[in-house]
Parts: structure tokens; C-alpha cells; sequence
């Protein structure tokens, strides 16, 4: 998710992101710890849900899938299934829909 969100120019390499517990509908997204404002390297080190899910939020669709079809990646079924079904985004599945 990262390295397609640099790739995109959604986020820089020095960018920070908070990483604070938010809400997707009844779901609470959080660390195990609370870290506080991280940089993207340490959003990595400290393997930040929060943080990593802040950033996957920020991801068109069709720019991950065609980021991870450059890797190969493209036949998961779960990457063909987002792409197909935007309506049904991460934010419909946390809230507990079936994906």
C-alpha cells in the first residue's frame, strides 16, 4: 500500500500521518499501542495498522490494481473483487458486510 501510494504521489517519502484511533462506520481502526504522529518509514518500523490504513484509504482503486499488476500481483482474488465492486470498499467491509 505504501510503496503504491508514493508511486501515485499520493504521499512524499518526509510526509507524516497521525496515527491516532478513527472510526469506519462500528469499526475502531488502532494500534495495539498508540504512536502518535509517525513518518512514513516508521509507519513501517512499528508495522502501524492505523497508519497503513489511513494511506489504503487515500488509493484510487484502479491505481493499486495497476500497481500490483506491475508486480505480478494483479490475479489475487481480492485485488479483481475491489476493483470490480468500488461500491463495496474497505469501508463497507469494516463495517461488516461480507466481502
Amino acid at each position: 500500500m505504501m510503496a503504491a501510494a508514493l508511486e501515485n504521489q499520493i504521499y512524499q517519502a518526509d510526509d507524516t500521518i497521525d496515527t491516532s484511533p478513527y472510526k469506519i462506520g462500528s469499526r475502531t481502526i488502532q494500534d495495539p499501542r498508540y504512536h502518535g504522529v509517525l513518518s512514513m518509514e516508521e509507519v513501517l518500523i512499528k508495522s502501524s495498522n492505523t497508519g497503513i490504513s489511513k494511506i489504503a484509504l487515500e488509493l484510487d482503486p484502479c491505481n493499486l490494481y495497476t500497481f500490483f499488476n506491475g508486480l505480478g500481483l494483479a490475479k489475487s482474488h481480492l485485488l479483481v473483487f475491489l476493483v470490480k465492486h468500488q461500491e463495496r470498499s474497505i469501508i463497507n467491509v469494516a463495517d461488516g458486510e461480507k466481502a
